[in-house]
């Protein structure tokens, strides 16, 4: 220590170093550090270390006991911005580590109702198809229209007798045409009337539709949520069997076949587990597609969920209710209609016109700067449009109409033959499910007792490790199905 300059202390309990001060080169080579060699009362009971080339200096006071009332109360209200902080901090990681809540199924439908982009378009089509009975009965009111000119005319006398001339000329118009006979607008009314229904048919359709889908894609997040759980059920009994098998084996009682058989199927589950994994991602993207939102906490279904059988139980009887309410269906007679309506309307084409017509004109005139003429012209007339011929427009347009009101019709025959299908399809399906869900809850019951047995038996060493593994398989299956 003889290179250091000494420490001093002086009444204020300050230590400081002097200017100069630096550590021997045993410090500043990784020695022992230096310490001070007395310790006094207002040191602080701190040694004092340095390294090896800078200087130590010490600035400001080391004090012993606690603080001052000055101290505190200058202190008092950072103290309270911490407490406050620490709070906040403590109540935000609370919530976060509340789990999410549960959506059940009718929340979900209430929100893809809302953002489901294809029911967002039926409605819009819908919306669209209301306009065009506006516009055909647009075609059969009176149309009214104003015109206006103005011109102003050069004379140049050539002859030589005259002289020179300019002149204005002023023209407004008010018009009126109402249609009397248009056989051909009064069937775009008609048929107006049906694209309006057949497009609420559609949109009716399309809801339903929703419905089914939503539903159909929240039990596939539930059961690819279950196909993950059983795999990971599955991988932890398959590794409780491959811990118990290769403890065996080391002890002398089982074969070194059992242990790979083991290992084997543990790697399939592995296998099982990541491929169930993605099947549910998968499942939930597909229910964000409709409801615009990634739901990962859905509520399950309840467990004693009633199985009711269709009443009445009569499969004709729901395929003549289908028959009858089945948007699908209507939809398509409204098409059928529509076509029909145009091909009257195309024929409505060989038909004459007949229109009133109504003018009202105020003109001034000026006839070479001979005379000039103010006055009110007032004109109504009947217009009659006989058609004689139009190079077969008409008529080809009547085939093309007739053509499309026959493809109508076959589209309505086919809609009604799927739907009789779907129905009696559907009617077998619940009745099937109901039975195949009885038989699973006793088939459980079953794989129990069946595992159960297997187990006794390879404990006794008349069954062996693959037997329990095909068990063990057999009730996680019966258990998700």
């Amino acid at each position: 220590m003889g290179a250091a300059r000494a420490l001093r202390r002086d009444r204020g309990h300050r230590l400081a170093a002097g200017d100069g001060a630096r550590l021997p080169g045993a410090a500043r080579g990784g020695g022992t550090p230096v310490r001070d060699r007395g310790r006094a009362a207002g040191d602080g009971g701190a040694p004092l270390h340095a390294r090896g080339g800078r200087r130590l200096v010490v600035r400001g006071p080391v004090r012993d006991g606690h603080p001052s009332p000055a101290q505190r109360a200058a202190s008092a209200p950072l103290r309270a911005v911490s407490t406050l902080a620490r709070a906040t901090a403590a109540a935000v990681l609370a919530l976060l580590a509340l789990p999410a809540q549960a959506v059940d199924l009718a929340a979900l439908a209430r929100l893809a109702q809302e953002r489901d982009a294809e029911l967002a378009a039926a409605r819009a089509a819908y919306h669209a198809a209301i306009e065009r009975r506006p516009q055909a009965k647009a075609a059969l009111l009176p149309e009214v229209g104003f015109g206006a000119d103005a011109s102003r005319t050069w004379l140049r006398d050539r002859s030589g007798k005259g002289s020179d001339a300019a002149y204005n000329n002023y023209r407004y118009t008010l018009s009126l045409t109402q249609p009397l006979f248009r056989r051909d607008r009064w069937i775009a009314l008609r048929q107006a009337d049906a694209e309006v229904a057949r497009a609420g048919a559609e949109l009716a359709v399309a809801e339903q539709d929703l419905l089914l889908r939503v539903a159909e894609r929240y039990f596939a997040v539930l059961a690819a949520r279950a196909d993950l759980d059983f795999a990971r059920s599955e991988k932890a009994a398959i590794a409780h069997q491959l811990a118990q098998a290769r403890r065996r084996f080391e002890v002398g009682l089982v074969a070194v076949t059992d242990v790979r058989e083991a290992e084997a199927r543990h790697d399939q589950a592995v296998a099982a587990e990541i491929a169930a994994a993605n099947a549910l991602d998968s499942a939930v993207e597909a229910l964000a597609e409709i409801t615009g939102e990634t739901h990962r906490e859905l509520a399950d279904a309840p467990a004693d969920l009633p199985l009711a059988r269709p009443e009445p139980e009569a499969m004709d009887a729901w395929v003549a209710t289908a028959a009858e309410r089945n948007p699908e269906l209507e939809a398509a007679r409204r098409a059928l209609e529509a076509a029909r309506a145009e091909v009257h309307r195309r024929r409505a084409g060989h038909l004459p016109t007949l229109d009133l017509v109504a003018s009202h004109a105020y003109e001034d005139l000026n006839f070479g700067g001979i005379a000039k003429v103010k006055r009110l012209d007032s004109t109504v007339a009947l217009q009659l449009q006989v058609p004689i011929y139009a190079g077969g427009a008409v008529v080809s347009a009547t085939r093309e109409a007739a053509e499309r009101a026959a493809e109508a019709r076959q589209r309505l025959e086919l809609a009604r033959r799927r739907t009789t299908r779907a129905v009696r399809d559907a009617y077998r399906g619940v009745l099937t499910a109901i039975s195949r869900v009885e038989a699973l809850r006793r088939a459980v019951v079953s794989a129990e007792t069946a595992l159960e047995a297997t187990e006794a038996g390879f404990e006794a060493g008349t069954r062996t490790i693959v037997d329990v593994l095909n068990a063990q398989r057999d009730l996680h299956r019966a258990r998700r199905d």
